[in-house]
């Protein structure tokens, strides 16, 4: 889900940059005109907006926690927009770890499938604050 959706951000005139721990997956990125990076520290920093697409919870979990992971590496007021179909009680609690650190975290699953990513027809659904 996440190359189709970063190639219509691209199409659209967005900067996109990408990491994935899976050689294909960055190969293919790289292919379709995203800007690849070799780690993820490299990938969300400096950036107005963070996606995440990933198949648990405890891979989101990973992925904001780990060393040079999104929350070390983010920059004060980033917005962190995570697709993942995952628990709603993590997703609140990624969200007050966010706000401890400046960040902004919102839960923002979708729906359409793989085929609403590539015709770029995805529908999100965004918790967050009213704000």
């Amino acid at each position: 889900m996440g190359l189709p959706m970063a190639t219509n951000l691209k199409k659209a005139g967005f900067e996109v940059k990408g990491f994935d721990i899976g050689e294909k997956a960055r190969k293919d990125a790289s292919e379709a005109g995203i800007i690849v990076k070799t780690s993820l520290k490299e990938c969300v920093t400096d950036v107005d907006f963070i996606i995440t697409a990933l198949p648990k919870t405890e891979h989101v979990a990973a992925a904001l926690n780990q060393k040079d992971g999104i929350f070390d590496s983010a920059n004060k007021g980033t917005y962190i927009c995570d697709t993942s179909t995952i628990s709603p009680i993590a997703s609140a609690e990624f969200h007050a770890e966010a706000a401890k650190r400046n960040l902004v975290f919102l839960d923002t699953p979708m729906s359409g499938g793989i085929t609403g990513a590539h015709n770029g027809t995805l529908t999100f659904m965004v918790g967050g604050e009213a704000e």
